[in-house]
């Protein structure tokens, strides 16, 4: 399967949209946070691992290959 974004983008705003500070000693706790890329490369591909085709998430080693997360970035 090749990257489709329409069927990414969805999943993307999901993980945007309930992405939340969770250290309960932080004044910031349950607030919206800040991701990377690839941070929101590997939620989405926790919710959908199908979505990245076969591509891989992203991260060390991966060099100048696509990847979930630059797409994403």
């Amino acid at each position: 399967m090749m990257f489709d974004w329409d069927r990414v983008r969805p999943v993307v705003e999901q993980v945007l949209r309930e992405a939340r500070f969770n250290k309960s000693s932080s004044e910031h706790y349950n607030q919206p946070c800040f991701l990377t890329s690839y941070q929101i490369a590997v939620l989405v591909d926790g919710i959908d691992p199908f979505l990245k085709g076969n591509m891989p998430v992203g991260g060390k080693g991966v060099g100048s290959s696509d990847s979930l997360s630059k797409k994403i970035g």
